[in-house]
């Protein structure tokens, strides 16, 4: 048995995509085209394996995020340096998290 799978690809360069495809592989310097191939048809198969993002993951990611942020409005004559209160803070979180509800 053969321990070798091969397969010999072949782009048209009258075809814009398959051109741009042959150009960045010809551009490939320290790297293995073989071991870039396999690496984008890995990528490829487990993007496809991935379950798609839907707004509540979305929604969830922003919260996460949020979190750690502290929003602070601008005033007339007001210096941007001031710290926030932790109630401060969660009010800001709790605002953003309501304003995010909004894109349902």
């Amino acid at each position: 048995m053969q321990n070798d799978y091969r397969l010999n690809l072949r782009f048209r360069l009258d075809n814009p995509k398959e051109k741009q495809a042959a150009e960045y592989l010809q551009s490939l310097h320290g790297i293995s085209r073989n071991q870039f191939i396999i690496d984008t048809i890995l990528s490829y198969i487990e993007k496809q394996n991935t379950k798609a993002l839907t707004i509540d993951d979305i929604r969830s990611m922003f919260k996460e995020e949020l979190k750690a942020v502290a929003f602070v409005s601008v005033g007339s004559n007001k210096s941007n340096t001031k710290e926030l209160t932790e109630k401060e803070q969660a009010e800001n979180i709790q605002n953003v998290i309501e304003d995010l509800d909004m894109f349902d």
